[in-house]
């Protein structure tokens, strides 16, 4: 195939899923690598399932060939399938003209007064963006809301600072995201009407003001999805010969409810907790043990945890 060719690609996706588990219409985000010369910048591809059903698809082109960015080298995919329904695999296609397939629901963002907030149509998260002193808070967290629909009812689920990183060195003093010197950043990295990615930016800090390790956290949204698919990224930049890590993790304040069911992966499969509680963690205390506990309470140990 010459440059500037490509009307007749047709890129196998499989998307079959493990023997014995239930999925739905789930969100993927791949890659898909191209040969030099096979898919010039610009070009569209439609996803169809075996019966030539088209899926809604988004694409963004990650890297070319050339300094020129003619020839796509890899380009980012997504698309919502469930094997069950769409079969084992998808096909992406090349196409010209035509409009493309739509989703039933698409992720919306709007900044308005400080506040950004992300709608999947089904969860809405709400952060801040503007810190400005004369503003009353209540928590210097930038994790203002996030509500999910219930019927025609928007539920709130998120309480105090909502998401709270933090990390200990070996003296026991506490580092955590609630500071605000300097703010943190927020800003839309990835936007599509599939998934949009938020990239939080910011430092670790103790109670009395004193700067601590830089972190990232990326926040991933689906369109039509309650999911919250959530990537924390810690640096250590500290001298290691006077600085020790004790602790390093995430909480998430929630109101789960009375009917809230959550699992966390231990290594023999997923430990769930559903009915009424309060809290439910999983902690890897070494790289020889690990423990989950529900309202305080051990209900697994182990090794070595998958971690989520």
């Amino acid at each position: 195939m010459q440059s500037g060719e490509n009307k007749d690609l047709r890129i196998a996706v499989n998307v079959s899923g493990e023997n014995g588990v239930h999925y739905g219409n789930e969100p993927l985000t791949f890659g898909v690598p191209f040969a030099e010369g096979t898919f010039p910048a610009g070009s569209r591809l439609r996803a169809v399932r075996a019966d030539g059903c088209e899926i809604p698809l988004q694409t963004s082109e990650v890297a070319t060939w050339q300094k020129d960015r003619c020839d796509v080298k890899w380009l980012m995919a997504d698309l919502q399938a469930d094997p069950s329904v769409d079969g084992e695999t998808v096909y992406l296609e090349s196409v010209d003209e035509g409009e493309a397939a739509l989703a039933e629901h698409t992720v919306t963002t709007e900044e308005s007064n400080g506040i950004l907030t992300v709608d999947t149509g089904v969860l809405r998260l709400n952060l801040r963006t503007n810190y400005d002193r004369w503003r009353q808070w209540d928590t210097d967290s930038p994790f203002l809301g996030c509500q999910i629909k219930h019927g025609d009812e928007w539920r709130e689920l998120l309480h105090g600072p909502g998401l709270l990183l933090y990390m200990k060195d070996q003296h026991g003093n506490l580092y955590t995201s609630l500071g605000i010197c300097p703010e943190p950043k927020i800003v839309i990295e990835e936007q599509g009407p599939l998934r949009v990615c938020l990239l939080i930016t910011g430092h670790l800090m103790s109670e009395t003001g004193l700067r601590f390790c830089p972190y990232k956290l990326r926040i991933h949204l689906y369109a039509g999805k309650t999911d919250l698919r959530i990537f924390h990224t810690f640096v250590f930049d500290q001298d290691p010969t006077r600085v020790e890590l004790a602790g390093i993790g995430l909480k998430v304040f929630m109101r789960p409810g009375d009917d809230a069911t959550a699992a966390v992966g231990g290594a023999d499969g997923p430990l769930c907790a559903d009915g009424a509680f309060d809290s439910l963690s999983i902690v890897q205390t070494d790289d020889l043990n690990y423990s989950t506990r529900r309202d305080g309470q051990s209900t697994d140990t182990g090794e070595k945890a998958p971690g989520w």
